[in-house]
């Protein structure tokens, strides 16, 4: 649904010549990965030819055909430091787990607050709710006056 939303868009100011750049069929998505540079081209044929003025001449326009990526990946690492920083809510408590297992005794148990920890494949905090009672049904439930249930068996005798 998104990329048929960005294709529309796309294709609605897109320049229009006689000669197409892609085949129809290829998918515009897998174009940004495969031609990364072609987007900012993209963007600048398409303000060149909705506004009348030749931005791709710009130093601005070189600026970020250059700094796009690197800004992008930079952002994705900011972001994935931030799976490092975790909360344990009131009437919680959290359990650190590095690489599946329990971490040390000094720190068993979490109370709520922020805490930091390593980010996400490596750590994760583990909240068990201490203030709630929780309860497990094993079987199934037996309505009262229900004549096709089935007769318990007890072990008492």
């Amino acid at each position: 649904m998104a990329e048929f939303l960005i294709c529309f868009v796309v294709e609605f100011y897109r320049p229009r010549t006689q000669r197409e750049s892609r085949p129809v069929y290829e998918s515009r998505v897998l174009s940004l990965f495969t031609e990364p540079g072609g987007v900012m081209r993209n963007v600048a044929e398409s303000l060149d030819y909705q506004f009348g003025f030749k931005i791709s001449k710009t130093g601005l326009y070189t600026f970020f055909q250059r700094a796009l990526i690197p800004a992008l990946l930079l952002w994705a690492f900011v972001f994935w430091l931030f799976t490092g920083i975790a909360e344990v809510s009131p009437g919680e408590v959290g359990i650190r787990e590095r690489f599946g297992a329990f971490v040390g005794e000094n720190q068993a148990v979490l109370q709520p607050g922020v805490h930091l920890k390593l980010p996400w494949p490596f750590e994760k905090i583990v909240r068990v709710p201490t203030q709630r009672v929780e309860t497990v049904t094993i079987g199934s439930r037996l309505k009262e006056n229900d004549e096709t249930a089935p007769t318990v068996v007890l072990w008492t005798g």
